[in-house]
């Protein structure tokens, strides 16, 4: 069983050939990224049986990739802002940040989109059927800050992308998440989303040509 819509996020459909998409971080980060013109990104372990490589990281949520924030006009979600937003609270340097604009070749984009109902209902169901498999391998990773927050999705979502003859394919993967808007502690938190996340697996769809700076300051 497998999504039938899936395959690429409406709002990359209506596009003619290139996604913009939001990357916050350090001021120190944006300059390096834009000037090796290169983005790494760490490779995660995991065996088609499910063994996992000891002593690695949590993946992230969506899995591993360039995540940025991207547009929805349909639900109102800014990208830039959600953006900053992150920025502010995950990545600030003395209180200052950088927000980079990422063109990707949307005419090669295929997306996971877990917003979908049919790819949500897919994913819940792969997790309950293999989490018993990802449970015996969870004393492997190392005992981090990302470990502590103990959001697995990622795991399941490598597992998915690499092995599943149906998905193999996909060279990013998309959702609508809740970015807290203020840097106070403790940060106000929502169930209601707020943000589209985009997770850019494929570095080769960047058009670096493009990419630059669009924010700087606070």
């Amino acid at each position: 069983m497998y999504p039938k819509r899936f395959i690429l996020y409406q709002n990359v459909k209506n596009r003619r050939h290139s996604l913009e998409g939001y990357h916050g971080t350090r001021p120190s980060s944006v300059k390096s990224i834009l000037k090796t013109k290169s983005f790494t990104v760490s490779q995660f372990i995991i065996g088609k049986d499910f063994n996992i490589q000891s002593n690695q990281s949590l993946p992230n949520d969506l899995g591993q990739g360039l995540y940025l924030f991207i547009d929805d006009e349909v639900a109102g979600y800014s990208g830039l802002e959600s953006a900053k937003n992150y920025a502010r609270i995950y990545r600030s340097n003395s209180n200052k940040i950088g927000v980079i604009s990422f063109e990707v070749d949307s005419r090669k984009l295929k997306v996971l989109d877990l917003s979908e109902p049919e790819s949500k209902k897919f994913f819940n169901l792969y997790k309950q059927q293999t989490y018993n498999q990802i449970k015996c391998m969870l004393d492997r990773f190392k005992q981090n800050r990302s470990f502590k927050r103990f959001n697995l999705d990622g795991i399941f979502l490598e597992h998915i992308l690499q092995y599943h003859p149906f998905f193999k394919k996909m060279n990013a993967v998309t959702y609508e998440s809740y970015v807290p808007t203020v840097p106070e502690y403790p940060r106000p938190l929502s169930g209601v989303e707020n943000s589209r996340e985009f997770c850019l697996r494929d570095m080769n769809l960047i058009d670096w040509t493009k990419t630059k700076e669009v924010y700087h300051g606070f």
